[in-house]
């Protein structure tokens, strides 16, 4: 049976699912919830919520509105609304969500962004912001 075939009977589905012996080559997107237990070597799209399981290994960009993290992930977040970064699980990439929950011994490697909210600092602001932070970091002088 093809891989496409094996994808589109799960994704058809409520949820889907990739278990652990399974590793997928080349980018997917669901239109359902699912969890990722194999490994995925491409990007993920889904609308509604990925769960990377502990043995999960996702090698690529992930775009969900829900992403919950066990497992590796070697690439970006983004689009995502609400992110939760479980003990053990290891990213390396960087991450845009408006939530992000990390337990103690979560590993992020990587820029968190909060989408919507940028504040992009002009020359002269950056060039009154340093010299604010030489002056304040200037050595005491005795009088």
């Amino acid at each position: 049976m093809k891989l496409e075939h094996i994808l589109t009977a799960a994704i058809r589905k409520e949820n889907f699912c990739i278990p652990k012996e399974m590793v997928i080559t080349g980018s997917f997107r669901a239109e359902t919830s699912g969890q990722i237990a194999g490994t995925v070597n491409g990007d993920v799209q889904v609308k509604g919520r990925v769960v990377i399981l502990k043995d999960g290994i996702v090698n690529g960009d992930i775009a969900a509105e829900e992403l919950i993290v066990y497992g590796r992930l070697t690439g970006d977040v983004t689009n995502c609304i609400k992110m939760t970064v479980h003990s053990g699980a290891v990213i390396r990439g960087n991450i845009a969500a408006t939530e992000i929950h990390t337990e103690k011994d979560a590993v992020i490697e990587g820029l968190i962004s909060k989408p919507g909210v940028s504040a992009p600092i002009s020359k002269k602001k950056e060039s009154k912001l340093i010299a604010l932070l030489r002056e304040n970091n200037k050595p005491a002088t005795d009088s």
